[in-house]
């Protein structure tokens, strides 16, 4: 999971979590939900960051430890 962060042109998705569905050329698609509906953006690499969520179990991980295996 990503968090949305510094878009000036569609500045209510600030602080929204997403998630990376594929890349188009210098842009990152992310999906989020918005209004009850799910959107796909292309955003910048520069306005994402890591959220250390696994998206699949919805637990947190830091970056400090080390994989769960």
């Amino acid at each position: 999971a990503v968090l949305i962060s510094n878009l000036k042109g569609a500045p209510q998705f600030n602080g929204t979590v997403a998630s990376v569905v594929g890349f188009r050329n210098d842009r990152v698609e992310v999906q989020l939900e918005a209004d009850g509906a799910q959107k796909t953006l292309a955003l910048k690499p520069e306005n994402l960051s890591e959220t250390g969520r696994k998206e699949d179990t919805g637990e947190f991980q830091t970056r400090e430890e080390p994989p769960a295996e």
